[in-house]
Protein backbone atom coordinates (compact mmCIF):
# COMPACT_ATOMS: atom_id res chain seq x y z
CA UNK A 1 0.00 0.00 0.00
CA UNK A 2 0.95 3.38 -0.89
CA UNK A 3 0.13 4.62 2.75
CA UNK A 4 2.61 1.72 4.36
CA UNK A 5 5.58 2.59 2.07
CA UNK A 6 5.36 6.45 3.07
CA UNK A 7 4.45 6.52 6.30
CA UNK A 8 7.70 7.26 7.50
CA UNK A 9 8.38 10.42 5.09
CA UNK A 10 6.84 13.79 5.86
CA UNK A 11 3.64 15.11 3.87
CA UNK A 12 6.22 18.11 3.33
CA UNK A 13 8.51 16.23 1.75
CA UNK A 14 6.24 15.09 -0.75
CA UNK A 15 5.49 18.58 -1.88
CA UNK A 16 9.26 20.80 -1.41
CA UNK A 17 12.59 19.77 -1.87
CA UNK A 18 15.41 19.52 1.00
CA UNK A 19 16.21 23.08 -0.60
CA UNK A 20 13.41 25.05 -0.58
CA UNK A 21 12.48 23.45 3.12
CA UNK A 22 15.88 24.64 4.15
CA UNK A 23 14.92 27.94 3.38
CA UNK A 24 12.03 27.90 4.58
CA UNK A 25 13.37 27.20 7.85
CA UNK A 26 16.03 30.16 7.57
CA UNK A 27 13.32 32.40 7.46
CA UNK A 28 11.63 30.85 10.44
CA UNK A 29 14.68 30.96 12.51
CA UNK A 30 15.07 34.81 11.15
CA UNK A 31 11.63 35.41 11.64
CA UNK A 32 11.90 34.13 15.24
CA UNK A 33 15.26 36.22 16.16
CA UNK A 34 13.21 39.54 14.93
CA UNK A 35 10.00 38.79 16.96
CA UNK A 36 12.56 38.28 20.25
CA UNK A 37 14.20 41.52 19.54
CA UNK A 38 11.24 43.58 18.70
CA UNK A 39 9.75 42.10 22.30
CA UNK A 40 12.83 43.04 24.04
CA UNK A 41 13.32 46.69 22.67
CA UNK A 42 9.24 46.76 24.09
CA UNK A 43 10.41 45.47 27.57
CA UNK A 44 13.32 48.02 27.84
CA UNK A 45 11.09 50.71 26.72
CA UNK A 46 8.50 50.05 29.21
CA UNK A 47 10.78 48.82 32.06
CA UNK A 48 9.38 45.60 32.22
CA UNK A 49 11.53 42.94 33.35
CA UNK A 50 11.72 39.83 30.98
CA UNK A 51 9.32 37.80 33.20
CA UNK A 52 6.45 40.51 33.27
CA UNK A 53 7.00 41.42 29.85
CA UNK A 54 6.57 37.68 28.60
CA UNK A 55 2.82 38.60 29.91
CA UNK A 56 2.24 41.88 28.21
CA UNK A 57 4.14 40.54 24.51
CA UNK A 58 3.18 37.16 25.07
CA UNK A 59 0.11 37.31 23.24
CA UNK A 60 0.60 39.78 21.05
CA UNK A 61 1.15 39.45 17.10
CA UNK A 62 4.60 40.37 15.67
CA UNK A 63 2.14 43.49 13.53
CA UNK A 64 0.32 44.17 16.94
CA UNK A 65 4.05 44.49 18.28
CA UNK A 66 5.11 46.53 15.54
CA UNK A 67 2.25 49.10 16.09
CA UNK A 68 3.06 49.25 19.58
CA UNK A 69 6.64 50.23 19.09
CA UNK A 70 4.78 52.92 16.26
CA UNK A 71 2.78 53.99 18.98
CA UNK A 72 5.57 55.00 21.33
CA UNK A 73 7.82 56.63 18.91
CA UNK A 74 4.51 58.95 18.39
CA UNK A 75 5.19 60.07 22.06
CA UNK A 76 8.29 60.06 22.79
CA UNK A 77 10.20 63.28 22.68
CA UNK A 78 12.15 63.40 19.81
CA UNK A 79 15.88 64.72 19.84
CA UNK A 80 16.87 67.55 17.95
CA UNK A 81 19.93 67.89 15.54
CA UNK A 82 22.58 69.93 15.60
CA UNK A 83 22.86 72.16 12.72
Amino acid sequence: MIYEENFDRRITTLIFTKDQLAAIGSVVVESTFCEEVVEEIIWGLSKLEPEQGKFFTGPLQMNSRLDLLNSRKATTPQREEKT
